[in-house]
């Protein structure tokens, strides 16, 4: 079963469904056992950075996938992925056009969850600041949030 995730444009808490609220900076003992139905990995640097791997969401939608940065013990920034019909769900790497393709769809949907006309590469907020973009680095779309000054 999936359930949809969104982003609260008044404040950036990040909805799921539509009884679970993870807001700026909320402590991880807090959060993980509301997403423990849809965890399936956990990453923790050593460094006071640490994320907790979801998957059985959708956006706008569409199948995603979710990952939630804790700094020090507190949740700072969310990754998400969609996956776009037709894409494979095998480990394909997503030609240039479904890459363009994925972010068009995110930026949009983005646009109209967060009431604005429209988003680039990234848009600043008075909660933060969410992104989608193409990362060079791991040669795939990039989509987030990070919780701060916008």
């Amino acid at each position: 079963m999936t359930i949809a995730i969104s982003i609260d444009p008044a404040d950036g808490a990040l909805g799921i469904g539509d009884g679970i609220s993870l807001t700026a900076f909320q402590r991880r003992q807090s959060v993980a056992p509301l997403v423990e139905a849809w965890q399936f990995g956990e990453r923790d640097f050593g460094n006071g950075y640490s994320w907790l791997d979801l998957d059985g969401f959708t956006f706008g939608g569409l199948s995603a996938n979710l990952s939630l940065c804790f700094a020090f013990g507190r949740l700072e920034q969310a990754s998400w992925g969609v996956r776009l019909p037709g894409q494979e769900s095998g480990g394909g790497w997503p030609s240039a056009e479904a890459i363009e393709e994925e972010i068009a769809f995110v930026r949009a949907e983005l646009a109209e969850q967060l009431g604005v006309a429209s988003i680039g590469d990234q848009m600043a907020f008075d909660w933060g600041v969410v992104w989608s973009q193409y990362d060079p680095k791991g040669g795939l779309p990039a989509h987030g949030l990070r919780y701060g000054r916008g």
